[in-house]
């Protein structure tokens, strides 16, 4: 059975206020015009490496993928990796350690099951969280 792994933030959604994954935020922190340029530049080369090495369903956006959860309750699908993609991890944790540097918390989270899967490939899956999981 796999196991999956997902780093959210203590930053929330404004839309939902569920935590931000650390590419929203990382974006977010591109955004902010106190972020000085070296760190900038540093972040963008990692959003950049993950952005040639995996891949990106065609129609998924930041509330893409909206489905029903169990309780009839509209859901946002959620990107997990599979714990056998170290690669990618190892890479998550450097985002990571960039996020706390700036005063964000990251925490690592991990699953059997995170939900209806409505995407998947041999690194990650996007699923929809369903109730329990």
């Amino acid at each position: 059975m796999d196991r999956f792994v997902r780093f959210v933030t203590g930053v929330s959604d404004p839309d939902d206020g569920t935590p931000l994954g650390v590419f929203a935020a990382c974006y977010d922190l591109l955004r902010d015009e106190d972020t000085d340029e070296t760190m900038a530049a540093e972040l963008r080369a990692y959003l950049d490496w993950f952005k040639e090495h995996l891949d990106t369903p065609d129609s998924f956006t930041r509330h893409a993928f909206m489905g029903r959860g169990s309780s009839g309750e509209q859901g946002k699908a959620l990107c997990w990796y599979r714990s056998s993609s170290q690669n990618f991890i190892r890479h998550m944790w450097t985002l990571v350690r960039i996020l706390r540097e700036h005063g964000i918390t990251v925490t690592k989270i991990t699953t059997d099951n995170p939900g209806y899967v409505a995407y998947e490939d041999e690194y990650q899956v996007v699923a929809i969280p369903v109730a329990g999981t």
